[in-house]
């Protein structure tokens, strides 16, 4: 899953399939997640994309946990204009 969503992030979200972003998910030896900081504008455009992200990380699973997490963000994402 962690390369799925950082793939889509260095080709899509931030760069191109021709031109990728250098860019990681933050993961510790453990394989854990680490806290993810953006600048405010990468965090915006990252915010617009995590409907797609949810996608690509929810393909092979239920199509009933992925329309639950696009509501779910579509939520968020109007709270987040909302503030900025």
């Amino acid at each position: 899953m962690i390369k799925t969503v950082e793939d889509y992030i260095i080709s899509v979200v931030f760069g191109t399939v021709q031109s990728k972003a250098h860019w990681k998910l933050p993961v510790s030896k453990e394989s854990e997640l680490e806290m993810v900081s953006f600048t405010a504008w990468w965090g915006k455009k990252a915010l617009e994309k995590l409907a797609d992200i949810a996608k690509q990380i929810f393909l092979q699973e239920d199509q009933g946990r992925l329309l639950e997490w696009q509501s779910m963000l579509s939520k968020c994402l109007e709270v987040m204009q909302f503030a900025f």
